[in-house]
Order: structure tokens, then sequence, then C-alpha cells
């Protein structure tokens, strides 16, 4: 009772001091504010993932650094230019996107110079580089091999550069540069012409660049698109018509989600603006009135932001945008008590306080059951949601706060001017009273059509199924993809090493993996180190195998075949010379620095890592059917990691609606035994958490039945959805404990907020981003079978009248 006192007295004071109320809730406000404007922005959804090595979170930042996410491909296309024309435009424009330092790679193909560079770094070394070089020449030597190697090695020798490269033909009669070059081919399946990448006919030209900013930082993106479109407009025209430069990848795909983000959050907010509007002028007949509501939710969204400033000093875009809409859902409280007030007599602050005094008790019950659901996934091991968990209990705390404080002087002052009574339409709908036997089978049928649709629900993880990608520009996508025969991966291989050396060696046996199931057809399209950099502890046990190699027969009998060809006795000596250095250890091994200038540098550097905690090396690889991720798991060495990304989303985001469903499932629980407490009934409880359950039932029955899988958006959505359901459990049982006296506030206030809340969440299904309409599409039917149960279920089952005995007790 003190405390009511107290309350009252602060409403009297803050009522007759309305200037510096709102001039104090302004500063609370801004002060607010300015504290959140210094929190960065994370846009990265690897961030809501855990951390650590090994963890999800580096599983998915290494799909982003060493997939296609964060590559734009450029297409250039010059109607009727030739292709030296072609190339010369592709070198011009490679060089001024270099120069503008929003790329940290622009790649072409490579130069004559380019290759002439990687073949003097790797030909000398070439036996460091075959798994087994003394079984590699032997093979060769065979009769039927060396034959054919000796006859293409004089026609090289017939081509006019032969002048030229005479002496570097002569050292490679077995053809074994042209396996390493094989070898080397397979790490990219681009063929390069005149030092730049054409497709096939010669007609388009391609640059691979990596922009420095993350494709998810979707403002750079946009800059990024827009500076290339402007790189395009420069270019000249050809014979046949005006260049066109198309730009295909991660950053357009993340550049165009944005703009459908926006346009569809513009969208809704508007429609739901517009809806909320037509809702207090059916209801209360006044515009004031909305604006005192809105002080709650501005309240709410600051305390948010405040609270995860303070914990965190940074927050995720997904956990503002989403976490706003939680916090919209306590525009509830200050609904509830304008309804309450506005059918009170006496003076405005007389009636607000009624108001308040009548709907106390609901008004806590309710705010104590959402809160406990928010606190409940702070318990969550995933940072997202902990972080939406802290963001949106403490904005709805904030909000519950001000409803209490503010709501009453502001509405005395402002707002609540003239008596308001509840229209005659809502009362004839509010004494529509189905039969308890109708009311006992709708409960039934959603229980029974949930059990048995709920078992053949799907959970669709991948996240990219979230995006808004356009079908259009997917297609434009693909088809760049297919002109150049360019391969995308999802799986990667990573070996962990406390050094370069040990990094390399853990890929050595990667790749070794790796080649038996290629060979097997369980994957494809793997691009290792070791096919150019293997570990030195690899070359110095290839080195040693060549002392098994009998140098004087194999010599003898590489003379006796190419003498029948012409070939004089001593033509070959270089090669044999070049096999004695390699036994002895006089030529060098391979080593990363060696690679740094050459074409090859900028895949070392992408495929092997340092840091302070250790070295990786990451191998890619295309699977050819799911079960292979899983195979390779148990053959490749124990201490790598696969990283695929269907098999991420499934075994790491796929746990986050089982997780939310437990603590769902626990904190109906926990309000089971908070209403019990507070009705002194446990039947009343079970009335009151109905419409939350019977909503999540309904939903996930509904969701099942259409085939409409259940994602990470629309999981989260689950919490919602029971909060809400809770929220109108309980006012609806305030309803049949005053069943008697009753002036249709229950009935009119859950109708009313859960219009409210479909009409600013329910919205959302009418939106083409899919992360946004999988919301619209969950809240909208959880909020519309709880409020139904609430409004017409829950008054008129049986327990109606032990449960005002047992209320009112």
């Amino acid at each position: 009772m003190g405390a009511r006192r107290g309350l009252a007295t602060l409403h009297a004071w803050l009522t007759s001091h309305f200037a510096f109320t709102l001039v104090l809730s302004g500063a609370i406000l801004a002060g607010g504010l300015a504290l959140a404007s210094r929190m960065s922005v994370e846009q990265d959804i690897g961030a809501m993932l855990p951390d650590g090595p090994g963890s999800p979170r580096e599983a998915a930042r290494l799909l982003e650094e060493f997939g296609v996410l964060n590559v734009l491909l450029l297409d250039l296309e010059i109607p009727g230019a030739s292709p030296a024309e072609l190339s010369r435009a592709g070198n011009d424009l490679a060089s001024r996107l270099r120069s503008s330092g929003a790329f940290a790679e622009v790649l072409a193909g490579p130069t004559t110079e380019e290759v002439l560079a990687v073949g003097r770094v790797l030909f000398p070394r070439r036996l460091y580089l075959l798994d087994d070089p003394t079984s590699a020449i032997e093979e060769r030597l065979s009769p039927s091999k060396l034959q054919a190697s000796l006859t293409g090695l004089k026609a090289k020798l017939a081509a006019p550069q032969a002048i030229v490269t005479k002496g570097d033909v002569l050292r490679d009669p077995l053809g074994l540069n042209d396996e390493l070059l094989s070898s080397l081919r397979g790490v990219s399946s681009v063929q390069s012409h005149g030092g730049q990448l054409l497709s096939p006919d010669q007609t388009h030209l391609l640059l691979v660049t990596v922009p420095r900013a993350s494709a998810l930082d979707t403002d750079a993106s946009a800059a990024l698109l827009r500076r290339v479109e402007s790189e395009g407009a420069r270019l000249p025209a050809g014979p046949g018509g005006p260049a066109r430069l198309r730009a295909v990848g991660g950053p357009r795909f993340a550049a165009e989600s944005a703009a459908t983000v926006k346009h569809d959050v513009l969208v809704t907010m508007l429609t739901s603006i517009a809806a909320l509007v037509a809702i207090f002028v059916v209801r209360f007949r006044s515009l004031r009135l909305l604006a005192v509501a809105f002080v709650t939710l501005a309240f709410g969204i600051v305390g948010g932001l405040v609270a995860v400033a303070l914990v965190h000093g940074r927050i995720h875009a997904l956990t503002f945008a989403f976490g706003s809409v939680l916090i919209g859902i306590a525009i509830d409280y200050p609904m509830y008590l304008l309804n309450a007030a506005s059918v009170q007599a006496g003076a405005p602050l007389q009636r607000m306080s009624a108001g308040l005094e009548e709907s106390r008790r609901s008004l806590w019950l309710g705010f104590i059951t959402t809160l406990m659901a928010f606190a409940l996934m702070l318990l969550s091991k995933f940072p997202g949601l902990r972080e939406l968990a802290l963001f949106a209990g403490a904005g709805i705390a904030v909000a519950f706060a001000a409803t209490l404080i503010l709501v009453v002087p502001i509405g005395a002052r402002w707002g609540l001017q003239h008596l308001s009574a509840i229209p005659s339409w809502m009362l004839a709908l509010g004494a529509v009273r189905p039969s308890p036997l109708l009311a006992w089978g709708t409960v039934l049928a959603v229980i029974a059509v949930a059990a048995v649709s709920i078992p053949r629900l799907q959970f669709d993880g991948e996240l990219r199924h979230l995006d808004a990608q356009r079908p259009a520009t997917l297609a434009e996508y693909e088809e760049v993809r297919k002109r150049f025969g360019l391969q995308g991966t999802d799986s990667l291989v990573v070996a962990r090493g406390a050094t370069v050396e040990d990094a390399l060696r853990l890929s050595d046996r990667v790749a070794a993996t790796l080649l038996q199931a290629q060979q097997r057809g369980d994957v494809s399209h793997v691009v290792t180190l070791s096919s150019f950099l293997p570990s030195l502890q690899s070359q110095i046990a290839r080195r040693s195998r060549l002392a098994d190699l009998d140098v004087t027969a194999a010599r003898a009998t590489l003379t006796g075949v190419s003498g029948q060809l012409g070939f004089s006795e001593g033509a070959f000596d270089p090669f044999w010379r070049e096999v004695e250095s390699a036994r002895s250890g006089e030529i060098p091994l391979v080593q990363s620095e060696d690679l740094a200038n050459t074409s090859l540098g900028a895949l070392v550097r992408r495929l092997l890592r340092c840091s302070g905690s250790g070295c990786i090396a990451v191998t890619s690889f295309e699977p050819s059917r799911l079960s292979a991720v899983a195979e390779l798991r148990r053959e490749l060495p124990p201490e790598t990691v696969v990283i695929d990304g269907g098999a991420l989303a499934a075994d790491t985001v796929a746990q986050i609606p089982k997780q939310l469903a437990l603590l769902s499932g626990v904190g109906l629980l926990l309000n089971l035994l908070l209403l019990a407490f507070a009705y002194r009934s446990f039947g009343v409880s079970l009335l009151a958490c109905l419409p939350g359950a019977l909503g999540l039932l309904g939903t996930l029955g509904i969701l099942a039945l259409l085939h409409i899988p259940l994602n990470l958006v629309s999981a989260s959505a689950l919490v919602l959805i029971l909060g809400c359901g809770v929220d109108y459990g309980i006012f609806a049982v305030q309803g049949v404990t005053r069943a008697r006296r009753s002036s249709g506030v229950e009935f009119t206030g859950v109708l009313l907020t859960s219009t409210t809340t479909l009409a600013g969440i329910g919205t959302l299904a009418l939106a083409s981003y899919r992360a946004i309409q999988s919301l619209g599409v969950a809240v909208g039917l959880g909020i519309g079978i709880s409020a139904v149960v609430a409004l017409f279920v829950v008054p008129n089952l049986r327990g109606g009248k032990k449960a005002r005995e047992a209320a009112t007790a």
C-alpha cells in the first residue's frame, strides 16, 4: 500500500509540474541516445555465433574469407572488340580499380612474365612436388610413354620459339613440367589468355576482385557498386555498341538485400502507423493518446540500446531490427491502461489513476511473465540470442517503468480529456459466447492438429535463404560463373598448426585424403597448397625417395630410345644433372616466401594464414553428395576441421530453434508456477497460459501443414508469441474474474493490443525480404490464434466459474 500511495503522490506532482516532466523525460531520452550513439554497429552474421578456435563463428568467418561471399566478379563485354582490344581495356580497368583503394585484390589472368616467374621458382624443384618422383620417372620410362614423350619433344623443338627455349625443352624429356602445369591448372578452372581471363569465345573478360570492406557492410557494398558503375561508364565503346560491365557476387547480393529491407521496413512502418491511427481513432477518437502510448516505446528502445552499450559496447544490426519489434509489444501496457482509464469517471488524473488501479495486477503479471521469457534467453550459448534477450528484456523493463511513471501524468494533462466509451460493436463482439463444448473442442482440435503435423515441420538453417536475392540477379551471377567455368565452394578443410610447417604438414595429409576421395568420385574441384607448396617434411621425404632410383639404368633406357629418334647421346645431360642435384640436396626446397612475388602469391596469402595463435592452411573442395562431408570427417586427420556451408547450418544454426523450443517450454512452466502462486489456483494459471500455449502449437502446426519451414528468424518469434499469448490470457482471466461487473474493458483490451501487434508485426508478412516475411507470417499466426483463444475460448470454458471463485477468494 505504501508503494501505491508513493506512486500516486509522484503522479500528482508530475501532473502539476508537467513542463518539468516533459523536459526531464526528453533529457533522459537524449542522454540515453548520446550514450548509445557511441556504440559500433556489427553487421557480420557470424558475430551472432559462438566464437573461439573451431567454433561456428570462426567457421562462418572462414567461409566468408575463402568462399565466394566476399568476392565481386566483374564481367566486361565490348561488342565487336578483338581479344587484344578487350585485354587492353581490361588492363586499364584493373589498374584504375587497384588505384582506387577500395579493393584488397584485383585478380586478372597471369601475364607471360608472371607465368615465367612461377616456372623459375617451381620447375627447378619439380621433383619435390611429385608425390613419388622415383616412381614418376620410372613410369615415364616405360616404352609406350617414353616414345610419346620424346615424339612430343621433337615437335616442340621444331617450333620457331625453340630457338630461345631449346635448353628448357631438353631439360624435360619426360614431360614432368606438363604434369606440374596440369596440377596448377587444377587450382583454378579459369584459363588465362594474353594476361587476362577471357571466356572460351573470347568475347567476355573476367576480373576477380576482393573488396577491402566485408560484403555484409551493406553501405560499403552499395558504394563499391556505384564506383564500378562509374568505371564502366568510362570504358570505350566497341564496333558493335557500348561496353557493358556487370558486377555479380556477395557485395551485390548484400547491397540489394539491404535496399529491399529498407523498402520493406518503410512500407510496413507506414502501414503499421496507418493501422494504429485507425485503431486509436475508432476506439478513443483521439490521436493524442497514440502519442502518449509511443512515449513508452521511445523509452523502451533507448533503454535497450543503453543496456547493450553498457554491457557490450556494440550492437548487431539484426539485434536492433528484431529487438525493436519485440520492444514494440511494450505498447500493449499503455494500451491496457488507457483503455481501462477511458471508461472511468471523474477528473483526468482520477480516471488515469483508477485505470491503473484496475489493471495493476494484470499489468504486473504480464510484465513479469514476458520478462521471464527473455531472462531465459540469456542462458543460451549463442551470443546473438543473449544480446537480443538483453536488448529486448531491458527495453521492455524500461518501457514498463515508463508506463507506470509517465503515462498517468502525461495522459491526464495531454491525452485523456474526455470520456471515451467503448464502441457498441466491440461490446457486441464481446457478447459472443460459444458453448463450452465448442470451446473445449477448439482446444482439443488445436492440440490434435499440432501433435500430428509438428513432427513433419522442417527447419531451414541456410542463412542465405533469408535474404532478398532477386531472381534476375541470381540468374546473372550463375550466367557469369558458367561463362568462365568458375566453381564456388562452401566446403573447406582447415589444418591448424603452431607454425607454418606444422600447418602445411597437416595440409599434405588432407590433400592425400581428398585425392583418394576425388578418385572415388566423392569430391571435385580440390584446391590445395600441396600441389605447389608441400611441407618441408614432405619435400625432404620425396628427395630421399630419389635414392631408390637406379640412375644408370634409367639413363641407359632414355638414351637408347632417344637415340633411335635422332637425339644425341648427351642431349639430356641437364636433366640427369638436375636429378643428381635434387638427390644431393643442392636444389633448395620450396617455401612460401619463394612464391610471394609470383601469380601464385595471392593464392598462398588466401590459403595460408598466420596469427598470434598459430597458422592455418585451408583446402577447398566440392562434395558430390551430402553424405560425402560426413564420410570425409571420419577419414581426415582428427586435428583438422571440416567446414561445410550446409553442414554448418544444420549443425550450428539448427540448434537455435531447439534451444528456443526448450527455453519456451521452460518459460511456460515457470509462468504456470508464477501465476499459480499469484492466483492461488493451478487451474486458473493453466487458463491464463492457454492462449500462449495454443498460439505456439497452432503456429507450428499450420506451418507444418503448409510446408513452410521454420528458420532462424521465425523460430525466434516463438518467444514473442509466448509472451503476448500469456499476456492476453492474464487479461482474459481478469475478465473472467470480473464477469458480474464487467464493462468490456478486458475484452477490448485484448482485442486492441492483439490488433495493434498484428498491425505492427503481422504486416511484415507482406514484405519481399524473406527474413522479415517469415517473421510476419509466424507472429501473425501466433498472435491471431492466441487472441482468438483469449477472447472467445478462455471465458467460455467450463472452468470459468471456478476460476472466478478462485481468483476472488
